[in-house]
């Protein structure tokens, strides 16, 4: 069940809302664990849902939110720097593009994903929108709260370079046997 949580929100970016519809992606069929996409059975639904809810005036309405929400996590958790430490810290492991999906129905069900396709590779981090409590501003320096910010996503990002480094048969062998003599 594990696997289809996470392949409902994470498949959820291989869909778009076009024209007050919901349509396939040009470029994504699915962004999951699986072979399939899991939300395409529960698209009508979705569809009814977003007519009968009027989502697209709802979103308009709120779009400068939404904006905002995207110009906090590009400019104020340290994207780059993130990628800078891991392209540097993993120098064999190189992307064409990063692409961070942030949406409430992650919630606490975060991960990441790899695509590669006709020499093109990309790494995407699916994470909810580290908002705050009013208590935070109170006890943590602003830097503190930037940090902590940050830390979900580079923990999904690191997964783009710390697993393929650890597929390498070089590692992938050691690994199995470091963690095959655990006694319970």
């Amino acid at each position: 069940m594990q696997t289809i949580n996470h392949s409902l929100k994470m498949d959820a970016y291989a869909f778009e809302f076009h024209n007050e519809k919901i349509v396939q992606s040009p470029v994504y069929d699915r962004t999951g664990f699986s072979n399939a996409n899991h939300l395409r059975e529960y698209i009508p639904g979705l569809q009814q849902f977003a007519a009968k809810t009027n989502f697209a005036d709802f979103y308009m309405q709120h779009k400068p939110f939404y904006d905002s929400l995207i110009v906090s996590y590009r400019d104020s958790v340290g994207v780059p720097e993130m990628q800078k430490w891991l392209t540097k810290n993993f120098p064999s492991i190189k992307y064409d593009s990063f692409k961070i999906i942030f949406s409430p129905l992650v919630s606490s069900n975060q991960s990441a994903t790899r695509f590669g396709f006709d020499g093109f590779k990309e790494a995407q981090a699916h994470v909810n929108f580290p908002f705050r409590d009013k208590g935070d501003l109170k006890s943590m320096s602003k830097e503190a709260l930037l940090v902590r910010d940050g830390s979900i996503l580079f923990t999904e990002l690191n997964h783009a370079f710390v697993n393929p480094e650890s597929e390498k048969p070089q590692y992938a062998a050691r690994i199995t046997n470091a963690l095959s003599n655990f006694s319970m």
